[in-house]
């Protein structure tokens, strides 16, 4: 037994381009389901029928359209819209559609800014090791020793370092040399290692002239995921801060 959502592809892919995600694959690890999972539920499978979503599940999608629909709408509200024509769930989305976190990021950023150290190198601590791999700009096996090197002097600025897999934002700690303005992902001397996030991480540092938000610091403080709070917050701040007081910069990492 399932929901019948008509026409649930099309709002599917509604979600991605107006909503926080920016893939099927980072709705599906929202949900805590395989995206072929979740194709299934709108083009069928055998001993199902398309547009149709197992009850225990359904719940589950309409908080993922909530948080995309934001404000202007509550659950039930939502369920409606779920259940009418896409171009009525496309025209509530749209009046509270925000750019993802990491398309703004990247907007901004100097991408591939990092460079990278592991624990075997001799050479100096912030010198830029890049490994090919197509896509990223590092290969890296979880598990391994690594450290990202940044060589900017933000002596002026506020600094707020994340790391984006799976969907997920986390905070990750920094520092900063007094003397050059370098700053370490993590502590100069230190290393940080992935354990779980196989795949492509997205990494930021963000150095702002504006304090951030409490609630972006409340997160960093705790060391936890950011919620739509956290996330919605640093992009407003992002959105309204003139460029010459702040600067972000980038890099990708392939973990296997």
């Amino acid at each position: 037994m399932g929901v019948h959502v008509p026409g649930l592809r099309q709002k599917l892919k509604l979600l991605v381009t107006y909503g926080p995600y920016r893939s099927i694959d980072e709705i599906a690890y929202k949900l805590g389901r395989r995206p072929k999972t979740i194709l299934s539920w709108a083009d069928g499978s055998p001993g199902a029928e398309p547009d149709n979503v197992p009850n225990r599940s359904f719940n589950a999608l309409v908080e993922v359209f909530s948080e995309a629909v934001g404000k202007s709408a509550d659950n039930e509200k939502v369920r409606e819209l779920l259940f009418s024509r896409a171009s009525w769930l496309e025209q509530e989305l749209r009046k509270s559609s925000r750019i993802s976190l990491r398309d703004l990021l990247e907007s901004q950023a100097e991408q591939s800014a990092f460079g990278l150290s592991l624990p075997s190198d001799t050479a100096s601590p912030v010198s830029i090791r890049k490994l090919p791999d197509p896509g990223a700009d590092y290969h890296i096996s979880l598990g391994e020793l690594f450290r990202l090197n940044l060589r900017r002097d933000l002596r002026d600025f506020n600094l707020l370092a994340l790391q984006y897999s799976n969907a997920v934002w986390v905070p990750v700690s920094c520092s900063i040399d007094l003397r050059t303005g370098f700053v370490f992902l993590p502590a100069q001397g230190s290393f940080m290692e992935e354990l779980s996030a196989r795949g492509v991480s997205f990494f930021a540092l963000v150095a702002n002239k504006q304090p951030y938000p409490n609630v972006v610091q409340n997160h960093v403080t705790e060391g936890v995921a950011f919620e739509i709070g956290a996330i919605t917050a640093l992009a407003d701040l992002l959105k309204s801060t003139s460029p010459k007081d702040r600067r972000v910069f980038s890099s990708t990492i392939q973990f296997s």
